[in-house]
């Protein structure tokens, strides 16, 4: 995958033409992929996803942000699985969440020689989310750039959004998760780091983890992480440099298991050396 960032399209762009979809994309849902399938419908141009990491509300509404669903490691793997080979991600700061609708878009169009623009119907941008889906519609329009405003995926359990996957996520309804995400919740704890204890079992400090959490009790789970420690040689490259944290490690063993969620800590029985990913399963 060609990622780059925003601060990089600063003193160069990006000539060839695409088709952008614009979001958070946190989960890479049914309803994010629906903008993805229609910016790949178009031959004439390369689709290219413009995305934010932090999410968003982390940075303007702090205090009532439950999470995230993917960190940017998992989102990316996710968006190139499902076809998007050109990222361009914009690290969101209180600084750019002042930035109005308007000259964010201008300054798009001057950095990506854009075709078309994708964005879903509840779309905002700009400070105090003040351009909607229509604005981005009449500032395209003038510019004779086409927008397509793509309307709500909607299953038996109503849109499918991201604020519905951390509601299911909260409740521990992984049943619901996997109804809008396809796959199990994966919660990656790999930037926290686990504790594991040589009488066997591990914990992990709730305090690291900026993914959304399950309530306080017992859960299904597949553990995946590796039997013997070899954190050491896989986070370092050549000459002891750290490798890019965009290159997730790969585990190489998996277990079913049961873990509980305190308000302290995740708890877990595995008696591995190091443990990566914890999968919620719905059965």
């Amino acid at each position: 995958m060609n990622i780059v960032t925003w601060a990089e399209l600063e003193n160069s762009t990006i000539s060839y033409p695409v088709t952008v979809t614009i979001g958070v994309f946190d989960g890479v849902h049914f309803g994010h992929r629906e903008l993805l399938r229609r910016a790949k419908e178009f031959n004439d141009t390369n689709p290219l996803v413009l995305t934010f990491a932090p999410n968003p509300a982390r940075i303007v509404a702090p205090a009532s942000y439950r999470g995230d669903i993917t960190t940017i490691e998992q989102k990316l793997k996710l968006l190139q699985q499902h076809g998007i080979h050109d990222t361009v991600v914009i690290e969101f700061t209180r600084r750019f969440a002042r930035t109005s609708g308007e000259i964010f878009l201008n300054a798009m169009l001057d950095r990506l020689r854009v075709v078309r623009v994708i964005v879903g119907h509840n779309f905002r941008c700009g400070a105090g989310a003040g351009t909607d889906a229509n604005d981005v519609l009449s500032f395209m329009v003038k510019r004779n750039i086409p927008v397509d405003i793509v309307p709500p995926v909607v299953d038996n359990g109503g849109p499918v959004s991201s604020t519905r996957v951390r509601d299911a996520v909260s409740v521990g309804d992984f049943r619901a998760v996997e109804d809008c995400l396809s796959r199990p919740y994966a919660l990656d704890i790999r930037p926290v780091g686990v504790r594991c204890h040589d009488a066997g079992g591990f914990t992990v400090p709730r305090r690291g983890i900026r993914q959304v959490l399950p309530r306080n009790g017992l859960y299904s789970v597949e553990i995946h992480g590796c039997r013997r420690d070899t954190s050491a040689e896989e986070v370092s490259g050549p000459a002891g440099r750290r490798q890019s944290s965009l290159a997730p490690v790969e585990s190489s063993d998996s277990i079913r298991d049961t873990i509980e969620v305190t308000d302290r800590e995740i708890v877990g029985m595995t008696s591995w050396k190091r443990v990566d990913f914890i999968l919620f399963r719905s059965s």
